[in-house]
């Protein structure tokens, strides 16, 4: 055995070394994913500047997308391969984001434009008990109980079948 057939063999990515650009290219990532997840979530939840909030953040996430989108498709100091998993990451990210925030402004108006009583659709019963006592008359002790859970169509068919006497069977005549 010679000296070269013992040495193991290497992948090409394992001799590539990555640069410190690329290094930053990947704590950008790793930095704007959660950000981008959470962004909505974080302080001012409430009060003047809550509402304007999304007013800031979908243009920067809308500048995020094309800036992910020119790093997926051209090879850059950050991301020396075109199609890279990071930058499609983050460009799938950043439009969920802005997708969110347009389904909640349209959702927004749609409830402003609409006149809804509180969270329910439709009113609520004011008296509920004309409708309980009409329907306790109908179920009183004088209707047997599997009258009421069954069908009228077939309570008279099984009726007549009940009215049949059973016929013995032998249990194994052949065999014996």
């Amino acid at each position: 055995m010679s000296a070269n057939e013992c040495e193991p063999l290497k992948s090409p990515a394992a001799a590539e070394k990555w640069s410190g650009w690329q290094w930053t290219g990947v704590a950008i990532v790793l930095v704007l994913v959660p950000l981008l997840l959470v962004v909505l979530v974080l302080p001012p939840n409430y009060g003047r500047w809550w509402s304007h909030k999304k007013n800031w953040i979908a243009p920067a996430a809308a500048a995020i997308a094309g800036a992910s989108m020119l790093a997926y498709l051209r090879p850059s100091a950050l991301f020396p391969k075109r199609y890279s998993t990071l930058p499609m990451l983050l460009l799938g990210t950043s439009l969920l984001l802005i997708c969110t925030i347009v389904w909640n402004t349209l959702f927004l108006r749609y409830v402003g434009a609409h006149d809804y009583q509180r969270e329910a659709f439709r009113p609520t019963m004011r008296n509920p008990q004309r409708s309980c006592s009409a329907m306790l008359a109908l179920f009183s002790g004088k209707i047997p109980v599997w009258i009421v859970q069954i069908p009228a169509c077939s309570a008279r068919s099984m009726s007549a079948a009940r009215r049949i006497c059973p016929m013995p069977r032998p249990r194994w005549s052949a065999w014996t």
